[in-house]
C-alpha cells in the first residue's frame, strides 16, 4: 500500500486524479480480499447443504433418495447420496469489484458412473455467486 502525502492547499488537477485513483484501487484491492473467503466458504456451505453432510462425513447408502437440483451430466442422477467430494476446480470470476483468480470450486464425482456432477438450478453455479456478492453488497458486508 502506497502513502500519498497531502499537503494543506487543495488537490488539483492531476495530482488530484493521481490521489482518486490510488485510492480507488487500494478500495479494489481490499474488496476483492475480503470477497475471496467469503466466496470459499460460501461454495462449501452450499455443498454441505445440497449434499446433507459436512466434509469427511459418509454419504448414506441404501436409504431414501435425497433429490437435490443437482444432477449427473453422465447418468442424470439427481440423489445427492450418490454423489462425493471429488477435489476442486480453480475459477476465475469477474465481479463489479473487479477481476477474482484462482478461486477453488468444490467438485463432486456421481457413484453410480463415476463423472463429475454439475449444477443444475436455473442461475447455474456462478450466477448464484453473482446473487451472493449483490446480497452481501447490500448489506454493507463488502
Amino acid at each position: 500500500m502506497s502513502n500519498i502525502t497531502f499537503s494543506q492547499a487543495k488537490l488539483k488537477g492531476e495530482a488530484r486524479q493521481n490521489a482518486i485513483q490510488t485510492v480507488q484501487a487500494q478500495l479494489q484491492a481490499a474488496a476483492l480480499k475480503a470477497i475471496t473467503p467469503r466466496l470459499t466458504s460460501f461454495l462449501e456451505a452450499e455443498l454441505q447443504a445440497k449434499l446433507g453432510r459436512a466434509r469427511y462425513e459418509p454419504r448414506l447408502v441404501g436409504t431414501e433418495p435425497r433429490l437435490i437440483d443437482w444432477q449427473c451430466g453422465n447418468c442424470g442422477c439427481d440423489d445427492a447420496n450418490e454423489f462425493t467430494r471429488d477435489g476442486h476446480y480453480q475459477r476465475s470470476l469477474e465481479t463489479g469489484w473487479g477481476h477474482i483468480s484462482g478461486l477453488r470450486v468444490p467438485m463432486l464425482e456421481c457413484q453410480k458412473c463415476q463423472h463429475d456432477a454439475r449444477c443444475g438450478s436455473k442461475l447455474g453455479y456462478f450466477g448464484e455467486i453473482q446473487a451472493f456478492l449483490v446480497g452481501l453488497r447490500s448489506k454493507g458486508v463488502i
